[in-house]
């Protein structure tokens, strides 16, 4: 993690570019590409912050669909582990993770 981009207090603008793009995706259903496209083009951040906004964006969403594929393979029968089943918590715990991003 780069020392400039979290600091104590205030969250930066790009983690706060990040979570805008990741509420409007999961609250109205907006489309991950055409949120964060929109948000950094009006965003004035720099090349960096634009690509570690875009990493935070599709690393969280990338997150929440392989715990999404391991709770299905676990409830389908196909796969029984403790272990898939476990992980399906994790769904809703992606949004812990994005107030984290903040924090």
């Amino acid at each position: 993690m780069r020392g400039d981009d979290r600091r104590r207090g205030a969250p930066t603008r790009t983690r706060l570019l990040a979570l805008r793009v990741l509420e409007r995706v999961q609250r109205a259903g907006a489309f991950a590409d055409l949120a964060l496209n929109h948000a950094l083009g009006h965003s004035g951040l720099s090349a960096p912050d634009r690509a570690f906004a875009t990493e935070l964006v599709y690393g969280t969403l990338r997150w929440g669909v392989i715990c999404q594929a391991q709770v299905a393979a676990h409830r389908s029968g196909l796969e029984r582990s403790v272990e898939l089943a476990a992980i399906g918590r994790r769904i809703c715990e992606v949004e812990w993770d994005l107030l984290d991003l903040i924090a």
